[in-house]
């Protein structure tokens, strides 16, 4: 069998017709790739109504820019035909199809991700008097990613309270 030698010593891989390449992976990392990083802010506004009571309104976000994420770039176009019968021989070969039909998954990873997280709390507390206290705690958020198109949405309350039993009355 004779094989191919190119002039910087490197022998072209070799198949058949019908091979089947999408086995075959590749990654391309953007030169250009910078640290990426988050940002935070905050703000709090509270209210005394009553001598032993607080309101408190929590903000909170943050955001991830320019996250690492890795996308196959050797896929078939979206947009590249509405027949039906064109988009079934596409899918019966449809490595063939490929931009780069010679390969199976080439993935590029570049700062292309984002996140973001924003909440808002409500906080409503009774300060220790008279043998009580009480808080009571609302929070509602929301996080969205880029990278698997996530989005969650949590809500949550919580109340913790505090009663001294009062002592015995002695004899």
């Amino acid at each position: 069998m004779n094989y191919t030698i190119l002039p910087n010593g490197a022998s072209p891989y070799v198949a058949g017709a019908s091979a089947n390449y999408s086995a075959r992976t590749a990654q391309r990392i953007d030169p250009n790739l910078s640290n990426p990083y988050t940002m935070n802010w905050n703000t709090t506004i509270q209210y005394q109504f009553k001598p032993d009571w607080l309101l408190e309104l929590s903000y909170e976000g943050s955001a991830g820019v320019g996250l690492l994420e890795g996308w196959n770039i050797n896929t078939v176009p979206f947009n590249i035909s509405s027949d039906p019968n064109t988009l079934n021989t596409i899918f019966k070969s449809y490595q063939n199809y490929r931009p780069f039909p010679k390969f199976g998954e080439i993935d590029q990873w570049g700062n292309f991700g984002h996140s973001t997280y924003h909440a808002g709390t409500v906080k409503l507390t009774r300060r220790f008097s008279h043998g009580f206290t009480i808080s009571s705690f609302y929070t509602r958020s929301k996080a969205i990613d880029n990278c698997d198109n996530d989005m969650v949405v949590a809500a949550r309350l919580i109340t913790t309270e505090v009663w001294r039993k009062p002592a015995p009355a002695t004899i």
